[in-house]
């Protein structure tokens, strides 16, 4: 499958990050998408330099101009600073 440059495309991780928000249960992010949700509207953090990272790296992985894991950890590294991995 050839994809246009600068497309996006559904991607998934090869394992979900798993993130506990308030006193809630934890959930799933299952690829760039899920996190570029969360990361805009669910994070503790409003502001931060691994989230600024986070959003940018699944942003790129989403238009194919970086590996999808490499967002992956970006938003694990978010999800540490943030306190929010489970």
């Amino acid at each position: 499958m050839t994809v246009e440059p600068g497309k996006a495309i559904e991607q998934h991780w090869a394992a979900p990050i798993s993130v506990r928000l308030g006193s809630g249960h934890a959930e799933l992010i299952h690829g760039p998408d899920d996190a570029l949700y969360y990361l805009r509207y669910r994070w503790p953090m409003k502001r931060s330099l691994a989230l600024d990272t986070a959003r940018r790296r699944c942003l790129e992985a989403r238009i194919s101009e970086i590996p999808c894991e490499a967002a992956r950890e970006a938003v694990i590294a978010a999800a540490i600073e943030a306190r929010v991995l489970a």
